[in-house]
């Protein structure tokens, strides 16, 4: 008997049975004999994970820029410059925050301080 907790039925056209016969026997990998349930598996993964990475790519996030802490201009030590002297943000071209796709939104969590 099948395990109701682990396992579920789904119910298909007959041309969708169809389909997924020729997606498992010719498309997926023919090297490999992979039942319909393991087909609709793969499938689905598949499509789950671009999705994923679509919405990866989308993703924005801004945070304050280190460099000058949110402010958009930095202060130039006195000893090079001779007198108090700011300077523009390169690092946010004066926005005072960046912006961050996912990856690096990530990256920039795990760099160690």
């Amino acid at each position: 008997m099948t395990d109701t907790s682990k396992y579920k039925n789904i119910t298909v056209t007959h041309k969708t049975y169809d389909d997924l016969d020729i997606l498992r026997d010719k498309v997926l990998d023919p090297n490999l004999k992979l039942s319909r349930s393991q087909a609709v598996t793969y499938l689905v993964n598949e499509k789950k994970l671009n999705l994923m990475v679509k919405h990866m790519e989308k993703t924005k996030h801004k945070v304050i820029c280190p460099e000058c802490k949110g402010n958009g201009y930095i202060r130039v030590p006195y000893e090079q410059a001779r007198e108090e002297v700011t300077a523009r943000c390169d690092t946010c071209d004066c926005e005072g925050e960046l912006t961050l796709t996912e990856e690096d939104f990530i990256d920039q969590i795990d760099k160690p301080n």
